[in-house]
């Protein structure tokens, strides 16, 4: 049992390291694609819905700070959010 817990212990570690590196990966790429963006007078935002707990990336004018395009869309995350309240209310029935 300690050594499981050692493993598990180690495991972890190493996931959240990796996760770590993965976001500084992301960072790095996204500094880089904002540099190429700029020429373009647009911006590249990425942001987590806590929610949907998903990733959103954002392009939008620099100008204007209009959102040219949304990934998921707005939609896609409006129904997510339904899901998540709906999936509360389902296991409220069944505590």
């Amino acid at each position: 049992s300690s050594s499981l817990k050692n493993i598990s212990s180690e495991l972890s570690k190493s996931l959240a390291l990796s996760r770590e590196l993965n976001e500084e990966r992301v960072r790095e790429a996204v500094e880089e694609i904002n540099k190429e963006l700029f020429k373009l007078q647009s911006e590249l935002g990425f942001s987590v819905d806590k929610v949907a707990n998903d990733i959103v990336v954002t392009v939008k004018r620099k100008e204007s700070g209009e959102v040219v395009r949304q990934i998921p869309s707005e939609t896609v995350l409006k129904l997510a959010h339904n899901f998540e309240k709906l999936k509360g209310v389902f296991l409220d029935d069944f505590l």
